[in-house]
């Protein structure tokens, strides 16, 4: 089931319907994200909606230069979040990125450093729920989330606090994934002059550095959002117990 499409100049008129202390027992998540070079200007796109197809939410929202799979993961997390907001205790998760899914799933690996901090937040977030999946559409069947995400990059979105969004939480959201967008920028950018023999020895090994600086303060974030999430939760069957800080 795919959420009902409303016109684009929807997303400028329309309010997401309130919680309204209503428990939703499961929600459907359509998420996209995408950037006009990779990296480049990038933004997402995530459309709620219950199970009969009816929208409760939409979201658009630029996030910055990035590159698309790291899109695609800030836009799952930007999903998840809305959907704790309306109450669901289940959610499935509908996108166009194979990769995604097939990591969030466990069918993939994560090794690139500015995509694992993002699988990581994504696990912890979907271990909130009693139940979810994860699965793969054609671009065509995303289209409504597509759509959003383009009309964040031409600036035709609102702003995410008018639809509902408390005041803030895109801002918390972006404070964890700037140092993860700034990794990935800067990581294309060493990777590009090295190809191209601009960086001798000693730059390379300074961009090196400050790549794992970045790394390191992503990390962090990520620890403490995890934190948050997991340690309030009861003891949930195959649940692990977190590590001690260190």
């Amino acid at each position: 089931m795919l959420c009902s499409r409303w016109g684009l100049m929807d997303v400028v008129q329309e309010r997401s319907i309130p919680p309204g202390g209503v428990q939703r027992v499961k929600l459907i998540l359509q998420v996209d994200g995408g950037a006009r070079g990779n990296p480049g200007p990038a933004a997402i796109g995530v459309v709620v909606c219950d199970p009969h197809g009816q929208v409760l939410d939409e979201v658009a929202e630029p996030i910055g230069v990035a590159t698309n799979n790291v899109a695609e993961y800030v836009a799952v997390l930007r999903g998840l979040e809305r959907a704790r907001v309306h109450g669901a205790r289940e959610v499935e998760i509908v996108g166009d990125s194979q990769l995604v899914a097939r990591q969030l799933s466990g069918a993939y690996k994560v090794k690139h450093p500015s995509i694992k901090p993002l699988y990581l937040e994504a696990i912890a977030a979907l271990r909130g729920f009693e139940r979810w999946e994860v699965r793969t559409v054609p671009r065509a069947q995303n289209a409504r989330a597509d759509a959003l995400v383009n009309a964040a990059l031409d600036g035709r979105a609102e702003p995410a606090h008018l639809r509902g969004c408390p005041p803030g939480g895109s801002a918390r959201l972006s404070t964890m994934t700037d140092a993860l967008i700034e990794l990935s920028t800067r990581l294309a950018q060493t990777a590009q002059r090295l190809r191209s023999g601009e960086l001798e020895a000693d730059g390379a090994l300074a961009a090196i550095e400050e790549c794992a600086r970045l790394a390191s303060e992503a990390s962090a974030h990520v620890d403490e959002r995890a934190r948050a999430v997991l340690e309030p939760l009861p003891d949930l069957p195959g649940q692990l117990p977190l590590p001690a800080p260190q």
